[in-house]
């Protein structure tokens, strides 16, 4: 299941303190695995491995994560980001955490791979920003700028395979096709 939440402008501090800290939280817990980029545009912003709390701050900040330079204009409305939030059946979730050890990495490669096919298409299908007055101008995405944070319970500590994915979009200078029933 996907759950995709728009995070608001400001609330980014919010999410780097819950998602990025290593003091005993949710997200970072005892025993969890860092969070690691992932995306296109990872991959296009030469960001690999564990993502780090500071490049993750400047992405969601409009900002390129190395050099620092902004690649977004600066709006008191601008999302910052989204949050998606990847989480497998309970059954899924419960047969890798009763089940030998082979199995269980059968499993979690197989949810890993849903994850990763669900965040392409997602690339591909629903990257896009705007621009201009009025936002008028269509940009079509390169792909997220993204950090998956892989948990292993939920919050109620049972068993519960799941990924938050903080993305923003990175967008070239290229118009998005037009719509079905929209004019050239």
């Amino acid at each position: 299941m996907l759950n995709v939440a728009k995070l608001r402008a400001g609330q980014e501090r919010c999410y780097l303190d819950s998602v990025t800290s290593r003091v005993e939280d949710y997200y970072l817990g005892y025993g969890e695995e860092p969070g690691q980029w992932t995306g296109h545009a990872s991959e296009l912003t030469d960001l690999d491995g564990v993502a780090r709390t500071e490049l993750l701050g400047r992405v969601l900040r409009g900002r390129d994560p190395n050099s620092g330079v902004r690649f977004t204009q600066v709006r008191k409305d601008r999302v910052p980001g989204f949050d998606l939030t990847f989480s497998a059946p309970k059954s899924v979730s419960v047969l890798w955490a009763l089940t030998d050890s082979e199995v269980a990495r059968e499993v979690r490669s197989a949810r890993d791979r849903a994850v990763d096919a669900a965040l392409g298409w997602m690339e591909r299908e629903a990257c896009r920003s705007r621009r201009g007055v009025d936002d008028i101008e269509h940009l079509v995405g390169d792909g997220f700028v993204a950090a998956e944070f892989f948990h292993r319970t939920s919050w109620a500590g049972d068993p519960q395979l799941n990924s938050y994915v903080l993305c923003r979009e990175r967008c070239a200078e290229r118009r998005s096709p037009p719509r079905c029933g929209s004019a050239a």
